[in-house]
C-alpha cells in the first residue's frame, strides 16, 4: 500500500476513532454528526473506493494511460485493504461484507485493466 493511502486510512482511523482516548472535550458533540464507529468509518472508505473506480474507468486514451490505472488500481486495492483490515479488527456483518465488497472490487477491476498494463508485473 502506497504511503499516501496509508496516511489517508490513519487520519481517517484516528479522526474516527481515536476520539475514545482523547481528554473530554468541553463542547458538547455536535448532534447532526454520527458518533464514529468501525461501520462508519467502514462506509466512508467504501466511498473513496467507489469514487476511484470512477476515475478508473474515466481514464481514456492518453499517452500515460496505464500510468493512470495502475495509480487508480492501485488505490482501489488499497482502499480494500484497509477496509479489511478494520473488518479484522472489528468483525461484525456489516464490516465482514464490506471486506467481501472491497476484495471483489479490487479483483473484478483487475480483471478489467487492458493486458498492455502490467501495474508492478513487471
Amino acid at each position: 500500500m502506497k504511503t499516501a493511502v496509508r496516511v489517508a486510512i490513519a487520519a481517517l482511523a484516528v479522526t474516527a476513532l481515536g476520539g475514545c482516548a482523547a481528554a473530554p472535550s468541553k463542547a458538547p458533540p455536535r448532534a447532526h454528526e454520527p458518533p464514529a464507529t468501525p461501520e462508519t468509518l467502514v462506509a466512508s472508505l467504501e466511498d473513496r473506493q467507489t469514487a476511484e473506480v470512477v476515475a478508473f474507468d474515466s481514464v481514456n486514451e492518453m499517452d500515460e494511460r496505464c500510468d493512470a490505472l495502475c495509480y487508480h488500481l492501485q488505490q482501489i486495492c488499497g482502499l480494500g485493504e484497509a477496509i479489511c483490515q478494520i473488518a479484522t479488527a472489528h468483525p461484525s456483518p456489516a464490516t465482514g461484507d464490506a471486506c467481501v465488497r472491497a476484495r471483489d472490487t479490487c479483483e473484478g477491476t483487475k480483471d478489467r485493466l487492458p493486458p498492455e498494463c502490467l501495474c508492478g508485473q513487471g
